[in-house]
């Protein structure tokens, strides 16, 4: 696997990426749609409309890394706090 800083291979690469560092991702897409990945794979997260904002929190809650997807494009998205050294905007496709 060939991994450049911010950039994710789709859906394959970023569970090898959750692998080989250990750590959950929050995907948050374009359209609403809410997922986490890990080493496993990739699970949907499912919620209510009037429950999008708790299904939100909790999901970063319990992740390491979150990402916005939008089709073709994945962004990082900074956390309040988040001490990593990468930039707020890494742009990928996948």
């Amino acid at each position: 696997m060939q991994e450049v800083p911010g950039i994710y291979a789709g859906d394959d690469g970023l569970v090898q990426s959750c692998k080989s560092k250990g750590v959950r991702v929050a995907v948050i897409s374009w359209n609403g749609e809410l997922q986490i990945a890990d080493a496993n794979g990739i699970q949907p997260v499912n919620y209510e409309e009037s429950g999008q904002t708790e299904a939100l929190r909790n999901a970063l809650l319990e992740t390491d890394i979150s990402l916005y997807k939008s089709p073709g494009h994945w962004e990082r998205i900074e956390r309040a706090g988040d001490s990593r050294s990468a930039p707020a905007h890494q742009q990928g496709s996948g």
